[in-house]
C-alpha cells in the first residue's frame, strides 16, 4: 500500500488542514527592522557538578564546579534605523578539577583532584549599534571582557543580512 495513499480519516483531514495553513501566513517575511520598543532581558542559570566520592579521591578536593552565570541584555530604539544595545555578563566559577587518575598505596584506582584551586570571575559588558536597511542590517559591537588573569576585547562584528536580531552569542568573543 502506498502510504501517500492512506485510507485513513484522520490522515486525510489532517493532511487537508495542513495545505491549508500556507493561506492563513501574512504577507512574504521581510529582512530584520529595528526594535519598535525597548527590550529588557534577564537570564541566570547555575550549573553544579555532583561532588565526588571521597573514597575513589587519592589526593585533593571532593568538591567539584559550581558556575553561575547572570546575563542582563538592554536593547532601544534610536531613531528610524538604528539601535542601540548593552550585554552585561557576569560569570563566576569555582571548585575542584581531576588531574588525572592515577592508583593509591594499596594498587586501588582514584583520582588525584587539583584541590579547590579554581575561583574566577569574568565581567563582560558589550555595547552594540546596528543599521537597518529593507535587505538587512550591519552592527558594530565592542566587547572588553576581563578576568583575574586574562583581558579580551573584540573591536567590531559584522552582522550578514538578514539575520535575525534575536540572535545572541553568550559568552565572550574569540
Amino acid at each position: 500500500m502506498n502510504p501517500l495513499r492512506s485510507n485513513s480519516a484522520f490522515l486525510r483531514s489532517l493532511t487537508r488542514t495542513l495545505a491549508t495553513l500556507p493561506a492563513y501566513q501574512a504577507a512574504a517575511a521581510l529582512a530584520d527592522a529595528p526594535p519598535a520598543f525597548t527590550e529588557v532581558g534577564v537570564r541566570y542559570s547555575h550549573y553544579s557538578e555532583d561532588d565526588i566520592d571521597a573514597s575513589s579521591v587519592i589526593f585533593g578536593a571532593t568538591s567539584r564546579y559550581d558556575i553561575d552565570i547572570t546575563q542582563l541584555w538592554i536593547e532601544a530604539p534610536v531613531g528610524a534605523s538604528w539601535s542601540v544595545a548593552l550585554d552585561v555578563q557576569n560569570d563566576y566559577q569555582t571548585g575542584a578539577s581531576p588531574w588525572f587518575v592515577g592508583t593509591d598505596q594499596n594498587g586501588e584506582p582514584g583520582v588525584i583532584m587539583s584541590g579547590a584551586s579554581i575561583q574566577d570571575n569574568r565581567v563582560e559588558v558589550g555595547v552594540a549599534t546596528r543599521y537597518f536597511w529593507a535587505d538587512g542590517n550591519a552592527g558594530l559591537n565592542v566587547v572588553p571582557a576581563a578576568t583575574k588573569t586574562t583581558t579580551k576585547r573584540c573591536l567590531w562584528r559584522l552582522t550578514p543580512r538578514g539575520t535575525p536580531r534575536a540572535t545572541r552569542e553568550p559568552g565572550p568573543p574569540q
